[in-house]
């Protein structure tokens, strides 16, 4: 599904049009793995990292100095005082403090954004176009730290078993946590600060104290959005990666049930964490020709009746591919892990969370995923030709 398929909110296309005006022609072109697009991240991560603890700290200075300012309105310590004597000191404090976390809010949010198109500038220029737009508008979704996209979508609903109740709790912690998280950590050390030390260092001085902490939530939030930015720049090269690796034949070299059985993964992974992973999105977008053409309505329901159909090699790999897309997104939610403990003993196969981890580090690293899968993901013939191919190479050096 493209950006142009479905809705794109006002803010979005707004940043998306930003973007474009900072995005440029890669700077690296020849840069072609994911570990070097990676190394040369990291800079530019760590700067934006830096700038955000920066504006937190800032953000807490102002609202010291709003607290200094407004001392003099304040009333005398252990007098009962009408709340409207209190009102020139409120009104001056909460004004100053309320104006710098929205400063620093938009700021968070207009630095994320151009972070975002400045990464993009270091990731090689893609083949696909439609790969192109997908990916810019993840980079501005990360930058603006919107949900990910859970609407119903190739017969997968996200939402198919989740409650609703709690989806929107959940959805409103999202939407909010930015400012949210940031408006009660500070609170909390406001209180804190308070209970430890009274009103004796004065109320400047304790928000004062608690500057560090709000740099460091800064840092602790923008340090997310970083990973969600590379994970989502990369997009286009891991799809890439899985398309030869999972699928070298391509995918009309597999049986009906096993093309079947790739999809039931997708899904199956789509439901326990209940959103599309961009990157997720961009693997669908590849096979979507294939996909199409699949009979959805006939065959094993999901994916556990389907393995029981498949021989005990390709039950393996189609559970070894459901521990890959676990990856997409560099997260490792509770849901995901107990999915794959399910799968792995509908065949017989003991929990193994080490894979789910080794696939999140070459995500994340951006190490080959030839690596990290051990030809666990490539058919059997393609394992055995490759193994023949590297020892016709060394037997010429044995003789």
């Amino acid at each position: 599904m493209t950006s142009s398929q479905r809705d794109v909110s006002f803010l979005e296309r707004q940043a998306l049009k930003w973007f474009g005006t900072i995005a440029h022609r890669p700077r690296h072109p020849s840069v072609v793995t994911r570990r070097e697009l990676t190394l040369r991240f990291r800079k530019t991560e760590r700067a934006a990292v830096l700038r955000a603890a920066t504006s937190g700290a800032i953000s807490g200075l102002v609202a010291a100095g709003g607290m200094r300012l407004a001392a003099p309105f304040a009333p005398p310590e252990g007098t009962a005082v009408p709340w409207t004597a209190e009102l020139p000191f409120l009104l001056i404090s909460i004004g100053i403090s309320s104006a710098a976390a929205i400063a620093e809010l938009f700021y968070l949010y207009y630095d994320s954004v151009r972070t975002a198109a400045r990464i993009s500038t270091l990731t090689a220029t893609h083949t696909r176009a439609p790969s192109v737009e997908e990916t810019r508008l993840a980079l501005v979704r990360a930058g603006l730290a919107i949900p990910h996209f859970a609407e119903p979508f190739l017969t997968i609903d996200p939402l198919a078993e989740k409650s609703r109740v709690k989806l929107q709790f959940w959805a409103f912690l999202h939407k909010t946590k930015s400012s949210a998280s940031s408006f009660l950590v500070k609170s909390t050390v406001r209180r804190i600060a308070f209970q430890l030390t009274g009103r004796t260092l004065g109320r400047a001085a304790i928000a004062l104290a608690a500057v560090p902490v709000f740099a460091f939530w800064n840092a602790y939030l923008a340090r997310k959005i970083m990973i969600q930015v590379r994970l989502r720049a990369l997009g286009p090269h891991l799809v890439d990666e899985v398309l030869n690796e999972v699928f070298p034949d391509g995918f009309d070299a597999l049986s009906p049930r096993l093309q079947r059985a790739f999809f039931l993964a997708i899904r199956e992974q789509v439901i326990s964490v209940g959103y599309f992973s961009p990157t997720l999105l961009l693997l669908i977008a590849a096979l979507r020709s294939h996909l199409d053409r699949l009979n959805l309505s006939n065959g094993p329901p999901d994916l556990a009746n389907a393995l029981a159909h498949l021989s005990p090699i390709d039950g393996c790999r189609v559970v070894e591919f459901v521990a890959l897309l676990t990856s997409f997104d560099g997260t490792n939610v509770m849901a995901e892990r107990k999915t794959l403990t399910r799968l792995r003993r509908t065949l017989g196969l003991p929990p193994n969370p080490e894979r789910i981890a080794a696939y999140r580090e070459m995500t994340l690293e951006g190490l080959p995923l030839a690596d990290a899968a051990q030809g666990a993901l490539r058919p059997a013939s393609s394992v055995t030709s490759a193994r023949g191919s590297q020892s016709a190479r060394v037997t010429p050096e044995r003789s």
